[in-house]
């Protein structure tokens, strides 16, 4: 937790309080906030507004909130090897130059990359190195000294021998154009140098004004416009001389500031001729002259245990930040937005403010628990205790000139603010019980009406305005006029009715002003959506007739009276803690809520809740005191805050806090968990595979970091934000290849306005090379020569499969010619011999009748056998093709299976006569007919059909045509399919081509035509 702020009061000269502001305040940070190592050596800001920090144990980065520090290590050559950082500064865009023991490093403030300048690798660098102007440094070796340009090439070098013995520790200090100072600790010698024209002049200091330790002088500051150069001496304080030059050499020291024994370290100049420095014994803030000095000592029986001050940075908010080495700490010489005070006296507290009563411009009475009533000079800033016998004090109000006190005891106090005397009145006490210890509540009525409460169920009374009479109501009323034994806090609306609380109980009383009666009313039934029982802290009414209701450790209520609409708040909706202790509204209708953890401030126009603490110059977080004033004369709010009483101007600290929108940058990217170290923001390529990304990204807010919210878009997944709350990484896993812009922005958590990175991060991962065109193409190319393969390899699979099965077919054409030979020439001649045997027998045989008549039927059967023979022989043989010619073959063929299959197939041949077919083309062709006919007596349904033959142009043409109900090619069964394959097979191998055409209903033609050469 960040160290409480430190409010000094500095007290001046006439001349000098027109110089500074009458109070500085530090904010220190050490361990406890996070810093890895109090001892500093260096403090400087980046381009980007990060502090640097060069310290015993690291490199440290510090955006307001969280420190993050780079450590040495030996073992690894991309990291610098010792811990000791210092002089570090952004001596080129993007990169920040340290010195890390005895050699020179940078980083990129961008991606953190860290590289060694390998111009000075070699670690003997002894002197740290110094900026001489935009484009020069000076850096110090064993041997020589170098004027080198941003980067480090070396354009001037000197011998340290001509000046000093070698090994000595020379330093320089800039002086106007290309002159220099040279120097070491310890010895008067000093040279003015100029290393463009190499001129050497030395630089005599008259010692009169010097005792003999002035060789501990050293330069600190050199004011260009006035050409006067600032020496600090260890022994006798701060001197100047003017500079002449290259006229004179020889100069008689002025003082300047006479101190204690120490050095000073750094001198600042700031406008209007003031100027700080930092030094052994902290901070002086000084005019030019020296006359008008004072010391702010921010450490020195604080929280710091150390003076000195070691290092000074002003940054881009004109923040001051100092390096010491118990921390950091920061200040402005801005006015304070918060301005507070606390009582010196040890035995006056204003822990427990429960009122606060404005009497005139520089006065306020604050009734607090133990001390009773104080009275509060604003100008002195001094506290007063003015009534000290009511213990426990509870409650107050101003009635004319007096203000009437109520507390712990059966008296009330009655305090003149005129005479400042104090009575002590007994008029409450017939309406007190016996439990009655305590007046818990005296309030002031619009209508004049003074009203009183008292705890043991003495309930309320009310004195009428202009009457000394008292109405007493209370739950032993009979009828009981409420169930609440007291009240201890109200509220009047603008129809002048009132509303009460206490502290036990989540009932609201309500004094309806025109019935002149009570009303109690449970919060949950005015806000359905709470349920609590938690006890009222605090009643406010707003200009807009908004009832506020703190709740005991439940959040906060808004209740219009005349709407009966209402809201609930909690730390979910922006609220610092769920206790609200105090509540008051200011002009511009917004209400301030004083917490445990903080001071809120409910912005109406936009129904958000703003927190303040100490990041922004509270002395504190803890608003337990219900006391809490708003001066609308002065638009000045007064709180209290653990002892200390706080006073700001509400319109000021919400432009200064809320108008302002934080820098926000992308940090570190991390791809598959390795570091990735980007050159720039504009576009990052990445393979395939380094798709699991990891983005940290953070602000920079020296005052308000704390209440920061981060949302992202990442443009190429969709263009939606998505939030990440105050978490400050996100990560990507397995994106997919493609073109990607990372956007980061955030806000106050109360704001409704957001900052958004002034570059987005574009990133692009290629595409995979399996994905990528040319790979494709390959794919599909490869993919098709390979099925192509196996495309050519299965149909010669199955033409020789089919070469297989025609070449058996063949085998058996030829076994089925040659058993119809055997048949025919055998069977055939013996049936034909025994027919005309038995023919002649007829003629020599003497047979009856009916012998005649069986003899007559065998000889038919024989002739019958004979002709089935022969049909059997023709069927199945080509011979007859080869004895008859193809032509007669399929005609015969045509004509014996016409009338048993009862169709009617008319044959014809055209221009035949010469054609001869080989014994192969003339079977193939004939299978191929006889597959068309059977195809026709099977599926088509036709009562006609044509065979014809027709020879022409060195080929034969076959026609098989029907009248049946034709067929779709597309829709043909497997099995019926397998003919048609025959059918191509053959065709393919006699070198022929076929055309169907068919169409339902109206039969099929089928075309076939065969070459002839």
């Amino acid at each position: 937790m960040r160290f409480c702020t430190l409010l000094l009061f500095i007290f001046f000269s006439v001349n000098c309080s027109a110089q500074f502001p009458a109070e500085i305040r530090f904010t220190n940070y050490n361990r406890s906030n996070g810093l890895s190592e109090e001892f500093v050596n260096n403090i400087t800001q980046d381009s980007r507004g990060y502090l640097w920090l060069g310290s015993r144990e690291g490199l440290i980065r510090f955006d307001g909130l969280y420190f993050k520090t780079w450590y040495a290590n030996t073992n690894d050559s991309t990291k610098f090897y010792s811990n000791n950082i210092s002089v570090i500064e952004e001596y080129k865009p993007g990169w920040l130059l340290f010195i890390s023991g005895a050699n020179l490093w940078q980083i990129n403030i961008f991606n953190h990359q860290l590289k060694k300048i390998s111009r000075f690798s070699s670690a003997d660098i002894i002197v740290h190195p110094h900026r001489l102007n935009s484009t020069r440094w000076y850096i110090s070796k064993k041997d020589s000294f170098y004027i080198t340009n941003n980067d480090f090439t070396v354009l001037h070098s000197f011998a340290i021998n001509k000046f000093y013995p070698a090994g000595s520790l020379v330093d320089c200090y800039p002086l106007q154009n290309s002159w220099l100072m040279l120097y070491i600790h310890g010895t008067d010698k000093k040279y003015l140098v100029n290393y463009e024209t190499k001129q050497v002049l030395p630089f005599n200091l008259k010692n009169e004004r010097l005792d003999s330790r002035a060789a501990f002088y050293t330069p600190v500051l050199y004011d260009n416009g006035m050409q006067r150069l600032y020496l600090s001496t260890y022994f006798n304080g701060n001197f100047y001389c003017d500079l002449q030059l290259p006229q004179n050499t020889n100069y008689t020291p002025l003082p300047f500031l006479q101190q204690p024994n120490g050095a000073i370290r750094k001198m600042m100049l700031l406008p209007g001729n003031k100027m700080i420095q930092a030094g052994d014994f902290g901070l002086y803030f000084v005019s030019d002259t020296g006359r008008n000095v004072f010391k702010a000592d921010a450490f020195t029986g604080n929280m710091q245990t150390s003076d000195a001050v070691l290092s000074i940075c002003k940054t881009n908010e004109q923040l001051y930040w100092i390096a010491t080495m118990n921390g950091i700490s920061r200040f402005s010489l801005d006015e304070p937005v918060f301005k507070y005070s606390s009582p010196e006296a040890k035995d006056l507290s204003i822990d427990d403010i429960k009122s606060m009563i404005k009497t005139d411009a520089n006065t306020i009475y604050l009734l607090t628990e133990r001390n009773s009533l104080l009275k509060f000079n604003k100008q002195e800033k001094k506290f007063t205790q003015v009534e000290k016998k009511i213990a426990y004090a509870w409650t107050a109000v101003k009635l004319t000139e007096d203000i009437l006190i109520g507390g712990a005891g059966q008296k009330l106090a009655v305090y003149n603010i005129a005479s400042g005397k104090t009575n002590y009145p007994a008029f409450l006490q017939p309406y007190y019980t016996a439990n009655t210890d305590l007046v818990t509540l005296i309030y002031k009525a619009r209508n004049g009406d003074t009203w009183y409460s008292c705890n043991g169920g003495a309930g309320i009374m009310r004195s009428p305005a202009g009457s000394s009479q008292l109405i007493q109501y209370s739950r032993q009323s009979s009828p009981p006029t409420f169930s609440h034994s007291y009240v201890h806090c109200a509220a009047e609306d603008s129809n002048g009715n009132i509303w009460w609380g206490n502290n036990k109980s989540a009932q609201l009383l309500k004094w309806n002003t025109t019935t002149r009666q009570f009303e109690e009313k449970f919060i949950g039934a005015l806000l359905p959506q709470y349920n609590g029982t938690n006890g009222i802290n605090h009643l406010y009414v707003d200009a807009s007739d908004n009832l506020w209701i703190a709740l005991d450790g439940a959040g906060l209520i808004k209740y219009n009276v005349n709407t009966r609409l209402g809201d609930y708040y909690d730390i979910n909706k922006g609220l610092p803690a769920d206790g609200v202790t105090s509540i008051t509204g200011d002009s511009q209708k917004r209400i301030w809520l004083g917490t445990r953890k903080g001071l809120g401030c409910y912005l109406p126009e936009k129904n958000k809740i703003v927190t303040f603490t100490t990041y922004d110059g509270l002395p504190n977080d803890n608003f337990e005191s219900r006391g809490v004033l708003y001066d609308k004369e002065t638009n000045l709010l007064y709180i209290g805050s653990k002892n200390t009483l706080i006073w700001f101007n509400p319109d000021t600290l919400l432009n200064k806090t809320i108008l302002q929108q934080p820098k926000v940058f992308i940090d570190a990217m991390f791809v598959n968990s390795k570091p990735w170290y980007f050159e720039n923001e504009k576009n990052i390529t990445l393979q395939a595979d380094e798709n699991n990304i990891e983005f940290s990204f953070s602000a920079v807010d020296y005052a308000r970091n704390n209440q920061l919210q981060f949302q992202y878009k990442l443009s190429g997944t969709g263009n939606n934000w998505t939030e990440t709350g105050e978490s400050r990484s996100v990560s990507f896993n397995n994106l997919p290849y493609g073109s990607y812009t990372l956007s980061i922005r955030c806000k106050y958590k109360e704001t409704d306005t957001w900052k958004e990175t002034s570059y987005p991060f574009t990133f692009t991962i290629l595409t995979p090379w399996y994905k990528k065109t040319w790979f494709m193409l390959l794919l599909i190319a490869a993919t098709a020569i390979i099925a192509a393969q196996f495309l050519r390899l299965y149909y010669l699979r199955q033409m020789e499969k089919q070469k297989i099965l025609i070449e058996k077919e063949l085998a058996i054409e030829q076994e089925r010619t040659r058993m119809a030979r055997e048949l025919h020439d055998g069977l055939g001649s013996m049936l034909s011999g025994i027919k005309h045997s038995f023919s002649a027998m007829e003629n020599q045989m003497d047979m009856n009748e009916t012998q005649q008549q069986r003899f007559q039927f065998n000889i038919e059967k024989i002739n019958e056998t004979i002709t089935e023979l022969r049909s059997i022989s023709h069927s199945m043989a080509t011979d007859n093709m080869l004895k008859f010619g193809f032509v007669n073959s399929l005609q015969d063929y045509c004509r014996n299976i016409s009338q048993p299959a009862g169709l009617n197939i008319s044959f014809s041949a055209i221009e035949t006569t010469n054609i001869n077919l080989s014994e192969e083309v003339s079977l193939h062709l004939f299978r191929i007919i006889q597959e068309l006919i059977q195809n026709i007596i099977k599926h088509a349904k036709a009562n006609n059909a044509i065979v014809q033959l027709s020879g022409a142009n060195n080929k034969l043409s076959v026609t098989v045509e029907d009248d049946g109900t034709g067929f779709d090619l597309n829709n043909i069964s497997q099995k019926e399919g397998i003919g048609l394959k025959n059918i191509a097979a053959r065709l393919k191998i006699i070198k022929g081509v076929i055309d169907y055409k068919s169409e339902k209903g109206k039969g099929t033609s089928v075309l076939i035509e065969i070459p002839l050469t």
